[in-house]
């Protein structure tokens, strides 16, 4: 007889803890170098645009730099200079008084 058919198949070793290892493994470091530091910059955002109040000098996401004069639920009523006012949906705003998200 051939010996081909004596051979014995190797021990499997844990074959599902090995297989799934590496991708629980790369789960997490998924969620700690990505998602929670995201959500903590999005924290940080929503709480710096709640604390909007009048007279802070804003720059919005088009780069446009303001004062705020009216601050409403969903918008702001902004003086860009000149008596020009404009007004923004909150989520336009970039930054409050110079300051980024996440730098308080």
């Amino acid at each position: 007889m051939p010996p081909v058919l004596f051979a014995q198949q190797a021990p499997g070793g844990g074959g599902l803890l090995w297989t799934l290892l590496p991708l629980v493994l790369i789960g997490a470091v998924f969620y700690f170098l990505i998602i929670r530091p995201q959500r903590q910059r999005e924290k940080d955002r929503q709480k710096m645009i709640s604390a909007v109040e009048t007279g802070d000098d804003i720059t919005t996401i088009g780069g446009v730099h303001a004062s705020v004069v009216k601050v409403e639920d969903e918008s702001i009523l902004a003086d860009v200079g000149s008596g020009t006012r404009i007004r923004f949906d909150k989520s336009a705003i970039a930054s409050v008084g110079g300051e980024e998200p996440g730098d308080g």
